[in-house]
Formats: C-alpha cells, structure tokens, sequence
C-alpha cells in the first residue's frame, strides 16, 4: 500500500483488486487474512469527492474473508455492525483496521491500480467536459481488472439480448490479455446495474505506451486509432463477469 494515497486512497485500489476477483491478504491488526469477495449495501450513506465522484467502494457492507480463526466465508464489516466477523476478536477488528494488503497481478497484466486510475480520472474529467455531463453529477465510479478475452465474450452475449451495436462492436475490437474498466454510472443507474458509460485501459502496456483502448458515453463510443464513430443505446449493463473464463 502507497503512504502517499492515505487510508482512502490505498482502500479504494484494495476494493478494485477484490472486485476484480483478484484475492488479496490483507493485515488486520497483526493478523493475516484473504479477502476474496465482497458484499454491497446500496442504502450507504456516500459522499461525492468535490469533483462529484462517488467510488463504487463506499458501498461495500463488508469484505468475505478466509481466516483460520473463523468460519470459511465468514465477513469483515465496519465497526459495530452486526455481521462483522470481527466482533470475535479481541480486540475487535473491522474494515477500518486493515493496515497493508498484498494485491498479486496476474502474469501479463503490468499496470497496477494506483496508476491505471489516475489515468481513468483524468479521460473521465475531460468526457465530462466534452459531453457536458455535469448535470448528471455525482457519477458512481466501480474500478476492476478483466481479462480481455472475458470483457469481449460477455459484451457480445449482451448485445444479443440488449439489441446495442455498440456491445457487439467491443467484440471487433482487438484487447489485450487484461483490461481496467472504469464504469460511470449516475446513483440509480449503478443501483440497477446500468452504466451511462466506460474508459477501457490496456492493462499490459508500459509507461510510454497508449494506455486508452477505447471511451464510451451513453449512446457513442471512441475507438483510439479510429477515426469512426460508434452509436447505440443511452445506457448498457454493468459488467459482472470479473475475470471469469
């Protein structure tokens, strides 16, 4: 974990690992667990950043962790919840006492979280000029690392239900062995599993390579190297297949 990130910033890399179904140990006050999932409370009380972002991970109710001092799957809450696991520790653990983590990427996938990110927020700053989207503020933004391979295959099956050009259009696109995907969704949209739109990264390119694959914004989509653009529909489905096959 980066020093120079604080608490806030280093918990939100943490949570785009878990929710990319990336396994992370993490130190819990002198004691080591795995986080390998998570769970989602979408009555939250969220605070939007002064820039109107609202990460997905203000929303989580707990981590699912493995700890050989308690039941598998059993959960790590925040403090004075029901459902913390953490209660049976003494003294009592939470969320919040998470001090370091170890985030193992996948072999190919070079670009870690911190750095994927701000490259994420700085396209989704000027999409939000671009589009004039500010009115839509606060934007939920959900973070995660996927293989390519997946990202497409999922993307063409929700075309077929979806009727969306620009889902099937991902599929003719040539991906890298992993991607970040940054999703951004006004409150309702992320609540039911809609995204106004999306900023594909290539996950295995170096420092001076092009990072961005390509930019959605509801209806249009912007291919780097291409000069035409993409239309369909206003809003698309969340992607729930994190590094699935």
């Amino acid at each position: 974990m980066d020093d120079n990130l604080g608490w806030k910033g280093n918990f939100e890399n943490l949570y785009s690992y878990v929710e990319s179904g990336i396994p992370a140990l993490a130190s819990i006050g002198g004691h080591v667990a795995a986080l390998i999932g998570h769970t989602i409370d979408y009555s939250a009380d969220v605070k939007p950043s002064e820039k109107g972002f609202i990460d997905s991970s203000q929303y989580l109710k707990s981590f699912v962790i493995m700890d050989d001092n308690l039941f598998p799957y059993s959960e790590l809450g925040y403090k004075g919840s029901e459902d913390n696991s953490g209660n049976f520790y003494q003294p009592e653990k939470s969320i919040k006492s998470i001090k370091t983590a170890v985030c193992p990427l996948p072999e190919k996938a070079f670009l870690p979280a911190k750095q994927a990110r701000k490259i994420a927020k700085i396209s989704l700053t000027k999409l939000i000029e671009k589009f004039n989207l500010d009115k839509y503020k606060p934007f939920v933004t959900r973070f995660f690392l996927t293989s390519g391979s997946s990202f497409k295959k999922v993307k063409r099956k929700e075309s077929v239900s979806s009727n969306d050009f620009l889902e099937s259009s991902v599929s003719n696109i040539s991906m890298p062995h992993f991607v970040w995907v940054m999703e951004f969704s006004t409150q309702d949209q992320y609540k039911n599993g809609k995204c106004m739109g999306e900023i594909v990264i290539n996950a295995t390119s170096g420092g001076k390579e092009e990072h961005i694959i390509y930019c959605r914004v509801r209806s249009e989509m912007y291919v780097v190297g291409e000069e035409k653009l993409h239309k369909g529909l206003n809003d698309f489905s969340q992607y729930r297949n994190n590094l699935g096959s």
